[in-house]
């Protein structure tokens, strides 16, 4: 092989690697929404799906948390998910379309008393809002919207 031929390799073999670093950095950045049945198994998918576009593991502990709260509390047969990537960070989304209810209106844990002393649920948002830059929530529509904005680490 040539050195011209070994150097145009080269540098189609760059080109191809900065076509791919540019897709999935297009992938990180992009917005999606969808909508998970309210089971364990849309819990996992929910999951997977952020994690396609956002590697940070607090996200993966917000979203097992506020799903879970969802597929066991909520009544509601399925949930929207929607992550948007803001720089410095990205918000997720929570809707769902079952009985009202503010995680937020009730009062934080005492993670100081033992934990036989203390009262069963609410542990899962706290932990969500110690991570959290920011959870708002409200009834809108006819629709529980949890969002949770999150500065990347």
């Amino acid at each position: 092989m040539g050195t011209i031929t070994y150097i145009l390799l080269v540098l189609a073999a760059a080109v191809a690697l900065a076509a791919v670093l540019a897709a999935v950095a297009r992938a990180r950045a992009r917005r999606g929404r969808r909508t998970f049945a309210a089971t364990t198994d849309g819990l996992a998918a929910a999951t997977a799906y952020v994690k396609g576009f956002c590697d940070d593991s607090r996200a993966a502990i917000v979203i097992d948390e506020i799903a879970s709260n969802i597929v066991r509390c909520s009544g509601a047969s399925s949930f929207d998910l929607t992550y948007r990537r803001e720089p410095p960070g990205y918000t997720l989304v929570f809707s769902d379309a079952g009985k009202p209810f503010n995680p937020l209106a009730h009062p934080d844990p005492d993670v100081t008393a033992a934990a036989e002393d203390r009262a069963i649920g609410g542990l899962g948002i706290f932990m969500v809002k110690q991570m959290a830059d920011s959870v708002n929530y409200e009834w809108r529509g006819g629709r529980n919207v949890l969002t949770v904005c999150m500065k990347e680490l």
